[in-house]
């Protein structure tokens, strides 16, 4: 009898209202079977994000769910941009700080942590389809991501749906200072 290598199922927690309805969806309406919430601290997020994870962090820990804080080791991305004199990501660049400071930090945590088959449950929703691109494996890797919110046909209307049904207030998560947000929320960080 052959032996199957167990899966682990790693929600990809960025604390915004796709993974909040994720795993406000998976404690409060049904099981999506996750193991552990890993949430990768970029140290430049604004504090009312870093309250939801303090939030979701003691839900997930009464309902028995690992919950995980995990840093690049040796800087946040402001003393990366710091010492290296630089913005995050100049016009018409790539968008690598949520790869450099987020994806790759959660999948050195599951490698460090002996996880050889993860599932990576990330919060796209279902009409982000361009996003899937960008937020798929490597060609080498041997992970698997998965889509909740894409997968439920649930929008980002749905998302706020969702989290209003069960109380949660979730600002849409980005650091501080990132140039990929929208004039409103440049307006609404102002307003703060």
């Amino acid at each position: 009898m052959q032996e199957t290598a167990t899966v682990t199922r790693i929600l990809s927690f960025g604390a915004g209202v796709d993974s909040t309805a994720i795993i406000v969806y998976h404690l409060y309406v049904r099981s999506l079977d996750i193991d552990h919430v890993v949430f990768a601290d970029a140290g430049a997020e604004f504090p009312e994000t870093y309250d939801n994870v303090e939030l979701i962090k003691t839900l997930c820990e009464e309902a028995g769910i690992p919950f995980h804080i995990v840093k690049k080791g040796g800087e946040t991305i402001l003393e990366w941009c710091l010492r290296l004199g630089i913005v995050p990501v100049m016009a018409g660049g790539a968008h690598v700080c949520s790869q450099k400071f987020k994806g790759d930090v959660i999948q050195a945590w599951a490698k460090l942590n002996n996880f050889e088959n993860p599932v990576y449950l990330i919060g796209i929703e279902a009409d982000e389809g361009h996003r899937l691109r960008r937020f798929s494996p490597p060609k080498e890797s041997v992970s698997r991501y998965e889509y909740p919110l894409v997968e439920m046909g649930m929008n980002r209307a749905a998302c706020e749906d969702l989290l209003k049904r069960y109380g949660f207030k979730v600002r849409k998560s980005s650091c501080m200072f990132c140039p990929f947000m929208s004039p409103a929320q440049i307006k609404e960080t102002i307003a703060d």
